[in-house]
């Protein structure tokens, strides 16, 4: 089994898409009009119409525009959203007939959002799933939420359907990057469980709302607006949201970031950084406290660590003085401007007015937290930043068209991909599944796999971890954007519910078409060090394969065949035939054919007068399709009608391919010949 790129859904209003959101792009049949191409209308030489540059220009942005807009595609699949400028369109998943194709998911458009008062574009968008917690359906999907940052620095959140339920200004500068983190449970002893949390990335500060809340005051808002809906009642302002502000210090520049979660050092880092701080007799705590880890990416440093320890985040008391003297002030201000009028002529014959711009929300401010360290370079600058499924590892691109993957434990860069301008990276993360695992009753391997995506070079690529080869490449379109959403559902605590997420990597094409990446995990094994253990891992899908099917078919034949010749050791080779050979239900011509294929394989090459194995192998192959041509010659004979000339040739033959079996070399060669005519004894 390969990598292959299959086709999940395919959105067949993607041309209503580009009409709402591109208003000035025309058909590529309408640039230029027909009867105009005659003599008259010929430029002359040397001479550039300003029309030609505008057609030419009108036909690149009909292919590329979906590369200028916002995509989010919910991990469940069943809301995605595309933005640019102030708009929005919302398109939810439904089943569509495709004819004899069966049926198929498609997109419709469900709502248009346009907000007339907020004079403001969106920056940011995000489609987040929020989990059940009813008895029936407790830990499956819900709903989902569309989360939306403007330039104005506002988040507003909506339904999936377009209503409004919370927006809130949280910082006043424009909105980079909306991220979230949801529960994950770690595979080993001694790791906390990471918490859920959304994390809104400003120019020179970092937000972070926690999930619980998060997901509290969503439902409430939702079930405020249900019976609003209902029975007409009026809605009520929801609470605002508890957030932490930190005040990213000593980086010019942060262009996007990523979110580690809780770290905590070991203490041996600890005495390494108390010696380098302050010397041979520094002093160190008997316990590390825990720390939340943000990185981000940008200029001046290329790549920042900053650490923000638990608790931290308090506002301090000059702070809290000084906002306590400003709303005495403002209540002072309002006292006298209702009673001046009346006893003090408006406090001396001027009357106070109340200024419309202080109706603007009071916003709080960061708390500084500085630069830990960072991964220096003045001429490289950071562009996206991307963290893997198991938090260990982050890939980043810069304006050099590089890839770089980034240690997040030890803080180091471990590879580098070079040739990748505009880059688009995202992650897989696959489970080994096989027959083995499942008898070890043990928490599954896990594979990470790194998918790059070229737009410049029109080719999608798929890289093994570490410093593992590249399993897989497609042509794909130069057109298309890859969607990675790096977070699940929201509010699921430490229910593991990871089917219902379908979408880890995606690739949406102009056309509407969304396909999915599947990676086999033995792919992970294809190092030169693992050929064994790739396989044993091919050998183990092997012998799942035919325990699901129950009956024999030509694709049946085909998938066997594949596994058996990506096999690399004879010996292992030798297993798998064996478990052919063994399985009730196939037809003796398909074992024939399977044998015949994997002895052509042998005979192609020449054997070396070491490879033990592969003799065995070849003596192995012959042996079976001696007996298996010799069962059905037998088959033949009993259901020919009864004939003296038909009996002595066919007994003749028969005698022939029995000869073969006692053969003192070929038994001597393999010991399954042994059995060989035990076997024919009992099918005579």
């Amino acid at each position: 089994m390969t990598c292959r790129l299959s086709t999940v859904a395919v959105c067949q209003c993607m041309t209503k898409v580009k009409v709402q959101l591109f208003p000035d792009i025309v058909d590529a049949n309408d640039d230029v009009p027909l009867g105009t191409e005659g003599w008259d209308n010929w430029p002359g030489w040397g001479e550039e119409t300003d029309e030609a540059s505008k057609n030419a220009s009108k036909k690149a942005s009909q292919n590329d525009w979906l590369h200028a807009c916002l995509v989010s595609l919910s991990p469940c699949g069943d809301l995605m959203a595309i933005s640019r400028n102030d708009r929005a369109m919302l398109l939810k998943a439904k089943y569509e007939d495709q004819g004899g194709n069966g049926s198929g998911v498609g997109y419709e458009i469900i709502k248009e959002l346009y907000d007339a008062e907020e004079k403001a574009k969106i920056s940011s968008i995000m489609c987040l799933p929020l989990a059940s917690h009813n008895k029936t359906s407790y830990g499956a999907q819900d709903w989902t939420c569309v989360i939306i940052g403007f330039t104005s620095g506002y988040v507003k959140i909506y339904t999936e359907t377009g209503v409004l339920l919370l927006s809130q200004l949280l910082h006043e500068d424009p909105v980079l990057k909306l991220k979230c983190r949801t529960h994950e449970t770690h595979r080993y002893v001694g790791i906390a469980d990471q918490v859920e949390e959304l994390t809104i990335l400003y120019p020179k500060a970092l937000v972070v709302v926690d999930g619980f809340s998060l997901y509290q005051t969503l439902r409430a808002c939702r079930n405020q607006v249900a019976r609003a809906a209902a029975g007409g009642s009026e809605l009520m302002t929801p609470p605002p949201l508890a957030y932490k502000k930190w005040g990213l210090q000593e980086q010019d520049i942060v262009y996007d970031f990523v979110s580690c979660g809780v770290t905590s050092t070991n203490a041996f880092d600890q005495l390494c950084s108390s010696s380098l701080l302050g010397g041979y007799g520094a002093s160190t705590k008997t316990s590390t406290s825990a720390t939340y880890l943000y990185v981000t990416t940008g200029v001046g440093p290329y790549t920042g660590f900053f650490y923000a320890a638990e608790g931290s985040s308090q506002p301090m008391l000059s702070e809290v003085a000084l906002n306590m003297a400003s709303k005495l002030k403002t209540a002072f201000i309002n006292q006298m401007s209702s009673t001046g009028s009346k006893y003090l002529g408006g406090w001396l014959g001027q009357s106070v007015k109340p200024n419309k711009e202080e109706t603007r929300p009071k916003i709080e401010p960061p708390t500084p937290l500085h630069i830990k360290f960072g991964l220096p370079d003045l001429r490289r600058h950071g562009e996206t930043l991307s963290l893997s499924p198991n938090g260990n590892l982050a890939a980043t691109t810069d304006d050099f068209g590089r890839v770089i993957l980034i240690d997040i434990g030890r803080g180091i860069v471990v590879r580098v991909w070079k040739g990748y301008r505009d880059a688009q990276v995202g992650w897989i993360k696959v489970k080994d599944s096989s027959e083995s695992q499942r008898k070890l009753k043990k928490a599954a391997r896990v594979a990470i796999f790194l998918v790059i995506y070229a737009p410049k070079r029109g080719i999608l690529e798929v890289w093994a971890l570490q410093q593992g080869p590249k399993v897989a490449a497609f042509n794909v379109s130069k057109n298309a954007k890859l969607l990675y959403p790096g977070y699940g559902v929201l509010g699921l605590g430490s229910t593991v519910s990871e089917e219902i997420i379908t979408h880890q990597c995606s690739l949406i094409d102009a056309d509407g078409a969304i396909r999915t990446l599947i990676v086999p995990f033995h792919l992970a094994l294809s190092d030169k060090n693992s050929r064994r253990a790739r396989d044993l891992q091919l050998l183990n899908e092997l012998k799942g394969l035919l325990k699901e099917h129950k009956c024999d078919s030509c694709e049946l034949q085909q998938d066997v065949l594949s596994k058996l010749r990506a096999v690399k050791a004879a010996s292992i080779v030798q297993q798998g035939l064996e478990r052919v050979l063994s399985t009730r239900y196939l037809e003796p011509a398909t074992m024939q054919e399977i044998v015949g294929c994997i002895l052509a394989q042998i005979n192609s090459h020449e054997i070396q007068p070491g490879a033990v194995e592969e003799k065995i192998l070849h003596h192995f192959c012959q042996l079976y399709q001696q007996l298996l041509h010799t069962y059905r010659d037998v088959c033949a004979l009993k259901g020919e009608p009864p004939s003296l000339e038909a009996a002595s040739t066919g007994d003749s033959m028969v005698g022939k391919r029995l000869s073969a079996y006692v053969d003192p070399h070929m038994r001597y060669a393999c010991p399954h010949a042994i059995c060989m005519p035990t076997c024919m004894h009992f099918m005579l």
